[in-house]
């Protein structure tokens, strides 16, 4: 019922609201909002028995005014801010820009076994694509030490992008479109076939390895 009476006076609320606006803003002193009655009886009655109060309220009083010159506050505490550092979380020290990578976000180098980068995903997933005799579930599973329950999952409910070619196209742009299909896919998965080893049983070496650059990806 509140919705419905709003839907209902909302035009007469909104009604000219623009002029109302500028009548309101183009006053030269705001309204003041009335008051009490009680409150106006207690302001006459004080104002009737002490009338000074106007007077004092408008004069500036020297006494209190040399009284504040001598309130002084001072502090003789130091207050040491330290930044609390976790030594087993250290803040990184390396501030430079890392540049970009083929899939917006820096891969690991190493990964630990039942996991997968994107990266893999898309390498294994073209590889079922173009060989699906030789790149079974149960070899996927055991060259990326994964279980064979999720890799049949991702086979089923996951693919990647294919071209699709109308049957009443004529057969030789069908066979032009698939092999431009086959090569673009295969150029795809060339570029994303970057070797990433998997986490050993002692914790890896930090490895020098450059990160791609904006000069990477002119081409």
């Amino acid at each position: 019922m509140g919705k419905a009476m709003s839907v209902i006076t909302s035009p007469f609320r909104y009604y000219n609201i623009e002029s109302r606006a500028h009548k309101v803003i183009s006053q030269s002193k705001p309204v003041v909002a009335p008051k009490f009655k009680d409150t106006v009886k207690d302001l006459e009655r004080v104002l009737k028995d002490h009338p000074e109060i106007i007077e004092q309220a408008g004069k500036k009083d020297s006494g209190l005014d040399d009284r504040l010159k001598q309130v002084f506050v001072t502090s003789s505490h130091e207050i040491e801010q330290k930044r609390v550092i976790n030594p087993d979380r250290p803040l990184p020290t390396n501030k430079q820009f890392a540049g970009f990578f083929e899939l917006g976000y820096l891969e690991p180098e190493t990964i630990t076994p039942g996991k997968v980068t994107l990266k893999q995903i898309l390498q294994f997933l073209g590889d079922h694509r173009l060989h699906s005799d030789e790149w079974t579930a149960e070899k996927i599973a055991l060259e990326y030490k994964l279980k064979l329950e999720d890799v049949k999952i991702m086979l089923e409910y996951y693919k990647l992008f294919a071209l699709y070619v109308p049957e009443k196209a004529d057969e030789k742009k069908r066979k032009l479109l698939k092999q431009q299909d086959t090569k673009n896919f295969t150029q795809l998965l060339k570029q994303s076939t970057d070797k990433i080893t998997f986490l050993p049983d002692e914790p890896a070496k930090p490895s020098n390895k450059e990160y791609p650059t904006r000069s990477d990806y002119k081409e």
